[in-house]
């Protein structure tokens, strides 16, 4: 089975943007190299920075278009666990950083993040 690779919020809006320069070379290896995933809470955070101006594409429209381009999947773990893996991060109480880190944690997997205090505190995460 294809390793996994989850990706942040802001990964996903590069993506979606065409924007490969903003990835590091290692970030871009990767990005051809694992399965790509994201939370759920993802999709919740686009739709925040939509609503408020900050992404101007439909954030349904967007992880669609990724999953057809790059076989993007939105993990399915299940919310009590994701809960339960949440709870024991103490170094953040940002909602958003603190669900995507718990289900990349939970999986054991590398995260793809530019979000220095993610990198500072994750042991996976990668930039």
């Amino acid at each position: 089975m294809e390793s996994r690779l989850f990706l942040d919020t802001h990964c996903i809006i590069w993506l979606a943007e065409g924007k490969s320069e903003m990835f590091s070379p290692l970030g871009v290896d990767l990005l051809n190299k694992h399965l790509l995933c994201i939370s759920p809470i993802v999709r919740l955070e686009l739709h925040f920075l939509y609503d408020k101006n900050r992404f101007f594409e439909q954030p349904d429209i967007t992880i669609n278009s990724l999953a057809e381009k790059i076989n993007l999947k939105v993990d399915q773990l299940g919310f009590s666990q994701v809960i339960g893996e949440a709870s024991q991060i103490k170094w953040t109480r940002d909602v958003f950083d603190l669900f995507i880190t718990a289900q990349s944690q939970f999986h054991n997997s590398p995260l793809l993040t530019k979000d220095r205090n993610i990198r500072a505190n994750y042991q996976k995460a990668i930039w």
